[in-house]
């Protein structure tokens, strides 16, 4: 299995937040036994952390509408280039594994691609997926619908429902069943993707959570989800600047 992280800039480098996240997570993931050939950073630019070099991708890859929706542009241009070979694990920055994932224990059982949900509501949720080789022409109906329907230029995340993101796409296939599509796909338990919010908490008392799906500013305004983010991970966002 593939770990995949995506960063597609118009400024061709990360962004200072990022530019920390990028090694906390590479750090987070060599630790967890994931073998440097095995981890996939994709860039627009060039990049090496720790002996983990980005594959770079054409500045075709950015979304003029919603920049998070341009891992979707990312994902086709893998394809066509032939790199999704395998089980592949897609996570956002800030979805922190913190414990050990297995092919086996995702039981695909024959489905092209496993995406995540919010938990709290049935929403597809971008931030933490698997994709297998079969899956091409799922993102390219994203794509399609995605740049069929853009209302505007957005400037941060909370207008992203004004538009055809990546998530907004996914549920308008799913909710018609285009092309027979919800037969393709699997839920993935809420374990791979868990958002630290007060709903996802209190609903899910007794998940262990596999991955856990949080950005540090609002961590540190809150107390949701701080027991669950064991001492190692804690070093390692120290090691790399936060508090």
């Amino acid at each position: 299995m593939k770990n995949l992280l995506i960063y597609i800039s118009p400024e061709h480098k990360f962004n200072s937040e990022y530019e920390k996240l990028v090694k906390v997570v590479i750090d987070n993931s060599l630790d967890l036994g994931w073998k440097r050939e095995d981890m996939m950073l994709v860039c627009n630019f060039p990049y090496e952390y720790d002996g983990v070099k980005s594959i770079e991708v054409s500045d075709d890859c950015i979304c003029p509408f919603y920049m998070y929706s341009g891992k979707i542009n990312a994902f086709i241009e893998l394809y066509e280039k032939g790199l999704i070979t395998e089980t592949t694990w897609y996570h956002d920055f800030d979805a922190f594994q913190i414990c050990g994932i297995i092919e086996e224990e995702l039981e695909l059982n024959g489905a092209d691609v496993g995406f995540t949900d919010y938990g709290y509501r049935p929403n597809w949720n971008g931030g933490s997926s698997f994709l297998t080789p079969r899956a091409k022409d799922i993102f390219v109906w994203m794509k399609e619908l995605m740049y069929a329907h853009p209302d505007k230029t957005l400037v941060n995340h909370i207008e992203a429902y004004n538009v055809y993101s990546d998530e907004v796409a996914i549920k308008k296939l799913t909710d018609t069943n285009f092309n027979n599509i919800n037969s393709r796909i699997k839920r993935m338990d809420i374990a791979y993707n868990f958002n630290l919010n007060p709903a996802t908490i209190e609903k899910f008392k007794d998940i262990k959570p596999k991955v856990l799906h949080f950005h540090q500013h609002r961590l540190r305004r809150s107390k949701f989800g701080k027991d669950l983010i064991n001492k190692r991970l804690i070093n390692l966002f120290n090691k790399h600047g936060y508090e």
